[in-house]
């Protein structure tokens, strides 16, 4: 695997609910001999908020393995920042119903840059959501905000089609020739 890839899975509130889902976790993690801090997990804030007590023993669990713990939707639920404190976050995802129109809106693009600042002062990575513009780009960069994922790049892919596509783009990574 190309040094700094990173696999982002999501996870659904019910499977992070599911006692010992962490410990299968871990287990599947070791067996694919992925290495530390290539895993991502993906929850979104609702989906902490059903039980944060549990939530935090799993997430918890799945950081002291090098799995990174994202965010998803941030900004978007009904939760509170107190539990910013006691999870395991190091990626916070800014929505994309935040990323769509800040180039033309300046409230989207003030609640952007303050998802931002707010990530990099919890030392958190932000990555945007639903880049689809350059002047999202240009304007994400500028705020702060190095990583986005959207169709600016591609649209979300099949695993047979991404693996083709990761070759494609990372040929110079993967030691093939020709």
């Amino acid at each position: 695997m190309t040094p700094g890839f990173k696999v982002a899975v999501n996870v659904a509130a019910l499977q992070l609910m599911q006692p010992g889902f962490a410990d299968k976790l871990v287990t599947r993690l070791q067996r694919s001999r992925l290495p530390r801090g290539a895993l991502e997990v993906e929850v979104t804030e609702s989906g902490l908020m059903q039980n944060v007590e549990l939530a935090l023993s799993q997430l918890s669990l799945l950081a002291e393995q090098g799995v990174d713990i994202a965010i998803d939707d941030f900004g978007t639920g009904y939760s509170s920042l107190s539990y910013l404190k006691s999870l395991p976050v190091s990626v916070l995802k800014i929505d994309r119903a935040f990323v769509n129109e800040m180039d033309t809106d300046s409230q989207d693009r003030r609640l952007a840059e303050t998802v931002i600042n707010m990530a990099r002062n919890l030392g958190c990575v932000t990555v945007a959501e639903g880049v689809e513009r350059l002047e999202h780009i240009e304007l994400l960069r500028e705020m702060g905000c190095m990583m986005v994922q959207g169709y600016w790049y591609s649209p979300p892919l099949k695993p047979d089609v991404f693996i083709d596509y990761y070759r494609q783009h990372n040929a110079g990574d993967t030691g093939r020739k020709g």
